[in-house]
């Protein structure tokens, strides 16, 4: 009987520890598998911060170029008011190339509504253009005058529009539910300016 006892000692000790290995191991595991997911959800989170950042920096040289190409184009329109005649400013090529590549770029990442006002102004923008070259040309179908109120005008608040929608994206303020209302502004002027078969000039 005393072996018999002593046998179930030993079985119950060796038991036990095994029993504490398992539980060891499996909290281990455990341990092992809590890291996985921090470090899972920490790339995760990286990822997403990084491609804010990029967004962020996206849009606000987008934002920066619009606001340039616009004031090119209206400063010229401004001068030839007052002078007459003056050749198109070196600036305004550069400027505009730069426009149109940054706008190429947002329009991978722009949510829909955001597109929406881009291209509108992306629009208004290249057939402003071309009536600008027009207006060095032989035949021009619209003034000085009138081409400035353009870009003083519809242009300016598109690129209000545009602004406005890039902050929204960002989370800095929050959805303008006036937004749709002058975009839709926005579109009849440019039709009542060059009509609704107009086509933007294109590179």
């Amino acid at each position: 009987m005393g072996l018999g006892v002593a046998v179930v000692g030993v079985l119950g000790t060796v038991s036990a520890a095994s029993l504490s290995q398992l539980a060891a191991l499996r909290g281990k595991r455990l341990d092992a598998e809590i890291q996985r997911r921090q470090r899972k959800d920490e790339r995760r989170d990286a990822t997403s911060l990084a491609a804010q950042e990029q967004k962020q920096v996206l849009y606000a040289e987008l934002n920066t170029a619009t606001r340039s190409y616009r004031t090119v184009v209206r400063d010229h329109l401004a001068e030839l008011q007052r002078a007459g005649t003056i050749p198109i400013p070196e600036q305004l090529e550069p400027t505009r190339s730069t426009y149109r590549d940054l706008f190429s770029r947002a329009q991978m990442v722009l949510p829909e509504s955001a597109l929406d006002v881009a291209a509108e102004l992306n629009d208004c923008f290249g057939l402003g253009y071309s009536a600008l070259r027009a207006l060095h040309g032989a035949d021009s179908p619209v003034t000085v005058e009138e081409l400035f109120q353009w870009f003083d005008g519809p242009v300016s608040d598109g690129v209000w529009l545009q602004r406005r929608v890039l902050r929204a994206d960002l989370g800095v303020v929050a959805h303008d539910p006036e937004i749709e209302r002058r975009l839709r502004q926005l579109e009849k002027d440019r039709v009542a300016r060059f009509g609704s078969g107009s086509v933007a000039v294109a590179d």
